[in-house]
């Protein structure tokens, strides 16, 4: 199981500041962190009780990512589709991709503030089927070729893209969520699946489907059926993300809680903080890190 360490997004009560964030990118790949993460709202509305908050803009914060290090991927967990033309997303993503040596992995969501996607002007209908025509467009795009293709918004007559990721390597596509659509599509059209820790009282304000350590099992080998169904010839990625940034502050309780995961069929694990500056950021990294290695056979 490779470990992927959220980098905390901007909130009021923190002292955090941006090069501390680009320094502790550097400390988790020191760690042996495998990937470094960071999430997409860009306009949410930001109340109690509410499920969104505040974010870099991802692709700005993981070029920087990318200049601090040299080994980590650079994991969007997620990009919402729709809040995009999947071309300008393709572009944005191949070049960073160019600049960092091949180690961009887009996981790709439909999103769930009906507030912001109206903020920012995009559709909310169908924004799973949005999503899917985002990755194949994409696809189509990062071949070079000229494109013909069409979707909500937007026309492709014969457009070409540079750059493009080098003959013999794909930018992995990852379908975030837990609904039963998000499923389908990412045994069908991606290559992994990143399910999200929300506990059955929240699913309703989430718009999602639940997802817990210990549900998961079931769910995860379903996916992997249905994947082999569809690409016989390949492995996809799991990540399960964790929601809450303290879960492991009870190390028994992570370390037992990993093993379960990893029995599950997880292949990457995704945590946060809740750590309020530089120093607490720290020290729960290290103690993710210390968990992996203690809940190891």
């Amino acid at each position: 199981m490779r470990l992927v360490f959220h980098l905390p997004a901007p909130r009021r009560s923190s002292t955090l500041t941006l090069p501390q964030l680009l320094d502790l990118a550097g400390t988790a790949e020191e760690l042996g962190i495998a990937a470094v993460a960071a999430s997409d709202h860009p306009f949410p509305v930001v109340a109690r009780g509410a499920p969104a908050h505040h974010t870099y803009d991802p692709f700005v914060l993981l070029s920087l990512v990318a200049a601090r290090t040299s080994r980590v991927q650079l994991l969007f967990s997620l990009l919402v589709a729709p809040y995009r033309n999947p071309f300008l997303t393709a572009s944005m993503l191949a070049t960073l991709d160019a600049g960092c040596a091949g180690r961009v992995v887009a996981g790709l969501g439909a999103g769930y503030v009906r507030s912001e996607f109206d903020a920012l002007g995009a559709s909310y209908a169908d924004r799973s089927g949005q999503t899917a025509a985002t990755a194949r467009a994409m696809r189509a795009a990062w071949t070079g070729q000229p494109v013909q293709l069409a979707g909500e918004g937007w026309t492709a007559r014969g457009n070409t893209l540079r750059p493009v990721p080098p003959a013999g390597h794909e930018i992995p596509l990852w379908r975030g969520g837990n609904s039963r659509l998000a499923v389908a599509q990412a045994a069908r059209e991606f290559s992994g699946w990143m399910p999200f820790e929300v506990a059955e009282e929240w699913a309703g304000s989430a718009a999602t489907a639940a997802a817990t350590v210990r549900t998961l099992r079931d769910r995860v080998e379903r996916y992997r059926a249905a994947h082999a169904h569809h690409h016989p010839d390949r492995s996809p990625a799991v990540c399960f993300v964790r929601t809450d940034p303290g879960w492991t502050r009870d190390e028994g309780r992570a370390v037992d809680e990993i093993g379960q995961l990893a029995e599950a069929g997880v292949t990457w694990l995704e945590s946060g903080s809740a750590g309020r500056s530089a120093g607490e950021v720290r020290d729960d990294l290290h103690r993710f890190v210390a968990c992996h290695s203690a809940a190891r056979p």
